[in-house]
């Protein structure tokens, strides 16, 4: 049973990206409210292609479709993934949300994820012959991982048969290659009316400029006071609060995905990007006790919860 819809292929096309973070924070007449973070964006994608189209056979699932599935942000950009939900279906159009490899359904162990990040990294040192065969083979051997799947050794093309073997077989010896946020924003979490809070350091994979948005009665500053409107990864900004009232701070600009992201949601397959640029944002709620003097850390990062 082919566990995806298939369309025409839109190829790979120039990718860009959008990150947006909010932060908010409740200023008060002379009192801070300390807040706590939990990310709560909303990072989506839609199915829109894929690129190879291979037949394989194996079990569970006798006989199935291989091919690198593509998401869109729909702003002309795309991302390649593969899929470590053999069980599960995607239709076309259909739209997922990033999220953390536990949060996925069925959830991936870090065992798990570890291991499917180290495939995406490394086995294509290992594979030989067409794209489409080097496909086949990378992706039967991610769903051995993500779903027991076993691919029949005498009932393949030679090539997909081998590059399947060749990576489990190189498996155990390669690293977990790491994880780096597309985007992570730390910072004080209180501010008060005439004062400047800050510095919230922005660190991820830098891809240009991003933006800052702020509303309610605050503008961000850099560490001389002077007002900016954007800051790069590895920079900080400062919010100068100029009254009483909610204030948030949107930082939105160009950053780059890592292989291994993971998108789902509760009605699709989970699929796990090659990197590249793409569409995210991100958002902070913040809640906590009141203080006049004391702050405490607080991180966003980009990775939220599907919808």
């Amino acid at each position: 049973m082919n566990r995806t819809s298939l369309n025409t292929s839109a190829g790979r096309r120039a990718r860009a990206a959008l990150i947006a973070l909010g932060a908010l924070f409740l200023v008060t007449g002379g009192v801070g409210l300390g807040m706590s973070s939990a990310a709560s964006g909303a990072v989506t994608a839609t199915f829109v292609g894929h690129v190879g189209d291979t037949e394989i056979h194996g079990q569970p699932g006798g006989t199935e479709w291989t091919f690198l599935r593509q998401l869109s942000d729909g702003h002309g950009n795309i991302v390649d993934t593969y899929c470590v939900d053999f069980f599960t279906y995607i239709p076309d159009g259909g739209i997922i949300g990033e999220v953390t490899p536990d949060a996925a359904v069925p959830a991936l162990s870090p065992t798990q994820w570890a291991k499917i990040r180290a495939i995406i990294a490394n086995a294509p040192s290992v594979v030989t012959g067409t794209q489409n065969q080097k496909i086949a083979g990378i992706q039967a051997a991610l769903w051995h991982i993500s779903d027991g799947f076993v691919l029949d050794q005498s009932n393949n093309d030679a090539v997909i048969t081998a590059n399947y073997s060749a990576i489990l077989a190189a498996l155990p010896s390669w690293p977990d290659p790491g994880f780096t946020p597309s985007l992570t924003v730390s910072g004080p979490t209180t501010g008060e009316d005439g004062t400047t809070a800050g510095p919230f350091h922005v660190s991820g994979i830098d891809a240009g400029p991003l933006q800052i948005i702020v509303s309610g009665p605050a503008h961000a500053v850099d560490s001389n006071g002077v007002t900016i409107t954007t800051v790069h990864p590895g920079q900080d900004f400062f919010l100068a609060v100029t009254g009483v009232g909610p204030v948030s701070a949107t930082v939105s600009g160009a950053v780059i995905i890592p292989a291994g992201t993971v998108f789902d949601a509760r009605w699709s397959q989970t699929l796990v990007t090659l990197g590249g640029k793409f569409t995210e944002s991100t958002s902070i709620s913040l809640t906590g006790t009141p203080s006049s003097t004391t702050t405490s850390t607080s991180t966003s990062t980009s990775t939220s919860t599907s919808t």
